[in-house]
């Protein structure tokens, strides 16, 4: 029998007599007994749900035991073949949820939002965010991005409507083509894939 058993055990013993049961034949407990006293059905009560929080987080911690440790982002010519290319313009995030669905997650660790524009502004597609003193300036296509197929387009959500960068098809397919410079350079990167 493991700790976690031997507590789980005790819980159900103290629980039963928190509830006026005797755990040892589950006949109800006298009255005139002094287990059958108010104050320590409660004191049994108390007790039995800290034991409960404590075979809850112990379960927690051998499940996080459990979990295999996923792999940075990695993908196969063959998987990219599979890619949903898209005929009109799909945001930076969009294409990488695209991309996330070619590969089993549970295995590996997402694209990081951050990392692709971050790897297009190392290729000078997208310029570098600037800091205005209070925030981060977005980054925009460089005239190199705009001829590959960056574009800027308006996106309305429940924040409001705002310009984000897009994906045109030939913009996807140069990403995809470039996967492998991608991947390395994000391995390099603080923000690994």
């Amino acid at each position: 029998m493991t700790e976690l058993e031997k507590i789980e055990y005790a819980r159900a013993f103290i629980g039963k007599m928190a509830n006026g049961i005797n755990p040892i034949d589950n006949t109800e407990i006298p009255i005139n007994d002094v287990a059958s006293h108010p104050r320590l059905k409660r004191c049994f009560s108390y007790v039995s749900e800290v034991l409960a929080q404590i075979v809850l987080n112990g379960k927690k911690a051998e499940a996080r035991k459990k979990k295999v440790a996923r792999s940075y982002f990695s993908i196969t010519f063959e998987q990219l073949q599979e890619f949903n290319y898209s005929s009109t313009p799909i945001t930076i995030s969009e294409f990488c949820r695209r991309l996330e669905s070619l590969v089993d997650l549970r295995k590996m660790k997402r694209i990081s939002r951050q990392s692709m524009p971050e790897w297009l502004v190392s290729l000078n597609l997208l310029t570098p965010p600037r800091n205005n003193g209070t925030r981060y300036s977005a980054s925009v296509p460089t005239s190199e991005g705009s001829k590959l197929g960056i574009i800027r387009i308006e996106l309305t959500n429940e924040r409001g409507t705002h310009q984000v960068n897009a994906l045109t098809l030939e913009a996807q397919k140069f990403i995809i083509d470039n996967m492998e410079s991608f991947i390395a350079f994000r391995k390099r990167s603080k923000y690994k894939l």
